[in-house]
Formats: structure tokens, sequence, C-alpha cells
């Protein structure tokens, strides 16, 4: 399960933004929580950014994984080790399209499964 969600703006040299139109990355950083029960090994986290137009952020029409038995698409994904304890990380979407203003959705998911979803806002 994912929490402790945050996402910030920075410009291209990697420092945070308030400035909309210098946004060049959205860092959305996440702690996958502990769990004793789940295998540990090299996991592929995927996270699908969802504009406020209802539209997937992605970079390509291959950008798929199967969840619920159909392929549906990513905006990004990384490969992290996990070994059952807290696991603080961050993810990174270049920004390579005109931003919209209004609220947009992170779902992460991760062994077939939604392991977390949150909203956040982006404005001029």
């Amino acid at each position: 399960e994912v929490s402790a969600f945050n996402m910030v703006t920075l410009n291209e040299k990697n420092k945070k933004t308030t400035w909309f139109n210098k946004i060049a990355y959205l860092q959305l950083s996440y702690t996958i929580a502990k769990n004793i029960t789940a295998t540990t090994g090299s996991k592929t986290v995927y996270v699908r950014i969802t504009r406020p137009d209802g539209d997937v952020l992605t970079k390509g029409s291959g950008n798929v994984f199967r969840f619920e038995n159909r392929n549906i698409e990513y905006s990004v994904k990384k490969d992290v080790e996990y070994e059952g304890e807290n696991l603080n990380d961050a993810i990174y979407w270049k920004v390579e399209e005109i931003l919209q203003t209004g609220n947009y959705r992170a779902d992460f998911f991760c062994d077939g499964n939604l392991i977390g979803s949150f909203s956040f806002n982006i404005k001029k």
C-alpha cells in the first residue's frame, strides 16, 4: 500500500518551482508501507497520471501493463527493491506537453494490484 504521497513541481534545474510556465518535471514522492506478508525482491511500480480531462499522460502507445485481465496505459514505471519494510521513493514525469490546470490523479500499481490513488492540483 502506498502512503505519504506528495507532488512537487520542478524546473529544468530540478529546483522546486511554483511558476506554471517553468514546470519541467513532476516529482511524485511516496512510501510503500511495511508488509511482512508480501514477497520481497525486485518490483516494478507503475504510475498512471490522469489529467483533468480524463486522459492518461503517457510517452507512447506501447506503455501498457496488465491489470484486471486487460492492458492499460501507464505514465511512468520504476523498478524498486522491496524488502518488506517501509520504502521511501520518488518517481518523475518529464513534462513535454502543455499541462492543463486542474485536478490530476496518480494511481500506483505493483504486482497486478492498485496500491494507492492520490489527487493533486496544478494551477497557474
